[in-house]
Order: C-alpha cells, then structure tokens, then sequence
C-alpha cells in the first residue's frame, strides 16, 4: 500500500498545482495540430494526454512507468470516451517500442536543473531512435538552469543542519512550515540552457563562473533555480510541484567580494552527483 501511495501522490499534487497544469494546458493548446501524433512519456493521472487529445491529436500514445497509475490512466481514458485516441504504454520509454517521427513530445520529466527526473536521458533515448526527429515540435520547448549566491541560517531547531533545502513556493506560503532565513547574495547566473528540439544534448554540466558577492554579509550556500519555457512567450519558474528552488550548502561562511565557483553535475543522475566547489585566492 505504501507504494501505491508514493506514486499516486506524487501525480495528484501535480494534477492539484493549477498554475502547473493550466500553463500546459495553454502550450498543448498552441502547439498540437489537428491530426498529430502525439508521445506523452511521463503520463502520470494522464491530464496532459486528454488535452492533446481536445486539442485534436489523431492518436496520443501514453506511457507512464507505474502499473498502477496505467490502470487508473485506462479507466481515465475510458470514463472520457477516448478509447480510440489515448492508447496507453505501460513502461520506460527509453526501453519500450515506440511510433517513428511523432509529431509532438509531452514530457513534463521536469524538476530543478533536470537533474533528478530523467528529462535528458529519455529525450536523448527517443532521438537516438527515431521516434522524435528535427520535425517533432517539444512541450515543454526549453529549459534554463541558473544559480545564485546565498546566505542562509543553518541552525535549524537548534542544530547545525548541512542538507540540501527544496523550497517549494506552498511552504512560504503556509504558516505551519518552518520559515527558514535565507538571504539571496549575488545576480543569477546561467549553468544550462536548451531547446529540447536541439537534441541530443549531453547530459553533462560543467561550469566555472565569477560571482560578485554583494556587500554586507557571508556566502554559504548556492541556489538552483529553472526557467521552463513550455511555448513560444509561455515561461513558468517555480510552481507547487515542479521546479522548485533548491538551496545546497557549501560547507562554511565564505567572506570575499567575488567568488570563482566550479559547478558540475548530471542531468538526470540525482542531486548527490552535483559538485560545487569555491576556489579561494
């Protein structure tokens, strides 16, 4: 039952964020042509394929990894009379047999940096075999990584906490959730930026970037924040249950007018795979 849970959950809070769903239902809309074929990997209550469906997609292949959110996807689709349409794939799509050359991908395999959902690796996987071409139109179409420079407290109900913090915009929200202090201390800068439609793209990330420090204060910890652009003049940041900030520490109070920052990690191998480092003078 436990399991059950995790996975049903984590789609609902997904179905639950409007600002989320509603901005896909918007790209869909913009994007899917009467007659396409359309490749949603990532499924999840299967939102996203019944709006490509009313947008007017000849045949929506749906694929989703968990068996129990495909019987509740099968119901779904019977329950909207698209039977003929939405044809559901239960699996990975990096492993499944897959329709060549669709004409448009549905992959919301989005979180913070694309490093912790497999967005890269299985868009790279359908361009490597032809099921997504320089034809294929992609929503989301692009994402932007940035990072900036932080101050924040990390004495956490009186202990010294050095843990990753996921700042989903509900907490500050939310008077039960504990307001952590942070204090943003430098401009964003860029780590990654793409169109997915460019791929393949190498799933590795390295950066060596000079930060000005703003005056006033420490630096112990890096901020990783996104830009998902789902359409042409459709950008979203952070919402409810994709892309939240993520806050890393570096281990100690750095006090210098700049820092030099080397960052590297994997999209798609997990925040643990994330190296940030501070060459001092």
């Amino acid at each position: 039952m436990t399991e059950i849970w995790g996975s049903s959950d984590l789609a609902y809070i997904c179905l639950k964020d409007t600002v989320r769903t509603t901005s896909f239902r918007t790209a869909i809309e913009r994007t899917v042509q009467p007659g396409d074929v359309v490749l949603e990997v990532g499924a999840g209550t299967g939102i996203l394929s019944l709006f490509a469906a009313t947008a007017g997609a000849r045949k929506v292949f749906a694929v989703e990894i968990d068996e129990y959110l495909c019987e509740c996807l099968a119901e779904t689709v019977r329950a909207n009379g698209l039977t003929g349409i939405i044809e559901i794939l239960p699996g990975d799509a990096r492993e499944l047999e897959l329709p060549p050359a669709v004409d448009v991908v549905i992959s919301e395999l989005i979180d913070t940096g694309l490093i912790e959902e497999p967005q890269i690796p299985v868009l790279n996987s359908l361009f490597d075999r032809g099921v997504a071409t320089t034809a294929t139109r992609f929503i989301p179409d692009a994402y932007h990584t940035e990072v900036q420079l932080m101050w924040m407290d990390e004495r956490l109900y009186g202990h010294v906490i050095r843990a990753p913090r996921h700042e989903w915009p509900v907490f500050a929200r939310n008077p039960s959730w504990e307001p952590f202090q942070t204090l943003g201390r430098s401009a964003r800068a860029s780590l990654w930026s793409g169109r997915f439609a460019a791929g393949p793209h190498e799933p590795e990330v390295s950066r060596n970037l000079t930060l000005p420090v703003r005056p006033g204060g420490p630096v112990n910890a890096i901020k990783l924040c996104g830009q998902v652009v789902l359409a042409e003049g459709l950008q979203v940041g952070a919402t409810n249950a994709m892309n939240g900030d993520k806050l890393l520490p570096l281990g100690r109070d750095y006090e210098l007018p700049a820092l030099d920052l080397s960052v590297s990690y994997g999209m798609g191998k997990g925040l643990g795979s994330l190296l940030a480092q501070v060459k001092e003078p």
